[in-house]
């Protein structure tokens, strides 16, 4: 494909992105960490029929995934309703989080990880930001138009040199402990 005037041509690579589907009947997969597993890069795990789901989701070592929960819920009790370790170019959105020790939890140094419209309440910990340190390169991460309520903290950033965080258009109330609490 010809993409500039000089004669110069640049091979963009054919990507397919796909849809997991997620339901308890019917559906490719009945758990969101099975599709999550087999998904590859630029995939969207879809639930579908608005469920709860009592599993604890591990993102898998993999780069440019979306879950949209659709507005199903992922209820615990685990340690996380959702754990993203050293993963870039994330995206959680229109989930309902609870039960959990904490509901969404980021280790590392990760990049591009965004939560959007997503309710979080009922955790230890609503959103827990892990690692960073020194030697970890800035990252990009946002929290937006959210309901983050009834936790302990509702966002808690630990060991955190931050520099490009976005947390707007949210509803942070009723938590026990500290709406936005930074810990260098």
């Amino acid at each position: 494909k010809k993409v500039s005037g000089n004669g110069a041509y640049k091979i963009i690579p054919y990507v397919t992105c796909q849809k997991k589907l997620v339901c308890k009947s019917g559906c490719p997969y009945s758990t969101i960490q099975a599709a999550m597993d087999a998904a590859v890069q630029y995939d969207t795990i879809l639930i579908t029929d608005g469920a709860t789901y009592n599993e604890r989701v591990n993102w898998p070592a993999k780069n440019d995934i979306t879950l949209d929960c659709n507005g199903a819920t992922i209820q615990g009790p685990t340690t996380f309703g959702i754990y993203l370790d050293h993963i870039s170019r994330a995206t959680v959105k229109n989930c309902k989080i609870t039960g959990n020790g904490y509901g969404i939890y980021i280790d590392g140094n990760g990049n591009q990880i965004t939560i959007n419209s997503s309710e979080i309440y009922g955790n230890d910990e609503g959103i827990r930001i892990q690692g960073l340190t020194s030697s970890d390169q800035p990252r990009v991460l946002k929290i937006e138009n959210s309901n983050i309520h009834d936790n302990g903290n509702a966002i808690h950033f630990d060991y955190f040199r931050g520099t490009n965080e976005i947390i707007r258009n949210n509803i942070i109330v009723n938590n026990v402990g500290n709406g936005i609490y930074i810990d260098t």
